[in-house]
């Protein structure tokens, strides 16, 4: 049976501009699929831009698209909530990387582990947000400048 190796995705997101096989040359990336959202626009409910999936290694998750290839199976019920799927490949992409020859492993497994969702982890960590005192000194700044033109 597969089994998940914690920190795995870590990993192929920290190479995923290189041409390091994470896994050994001849092995897959194993992950599980925990959440399917479609990626619609407009006020069009036919998901016309794939789909956005979130996928753990039991330790990280993070959100990821599929290719266009690949978004069949999601359209066909071949890839559902739970199941395991093995992964060639991820390639950078903008908003979320792609992952690139996925092959869904039979059956649904439940939840295995307890994932830190990794977009959450920067959000928290300060690289998307500016930290509490820079935003309350530029704050402060805004406030003087508005002072000043009042005047």
């Amino acid at each position: 049976m597969a089994s998940l190796t914690p920190g795995i995705l870590l990993k192929v997101l920290k190479n995923i501009n290189s041409d390091v096989k994470v896994c050994g040359e001849y092995r897959s990336i194993l992950l599980q699929v925990i959440s399917i959202v479609p990626a619609i626009t407009g006020s069009e409910l036919w998901p016309d831009h794939g789909f956005f999936i979130k996928v753990s290694d039991s330790s990280h998750s993070t959100y990821v698209s599929l290719s266009k290839e690949d978004n069949e199976l999601i359209l066909s019920n071949k890839l559902q909530l739970g199941q395991f799927i093995y992964v060639e490949k991820v390639q950078s992409s903008i908003p979320v990387p792609v992952l690139v020859g996925v092959r869904p492993v039979p059956g649904r497994n439940p939840c295995i582990g307890n994932p830190k969702d990794l977009m959450q982890m920067s959000t928290h960590c300060g690289i998307t947000e500016a930290p509490d005192h820079q935003r309350r000194t530029s704050k402060s700044a805004d406030m003087a400048e508005s002072e000043k033109e009042n005047l």
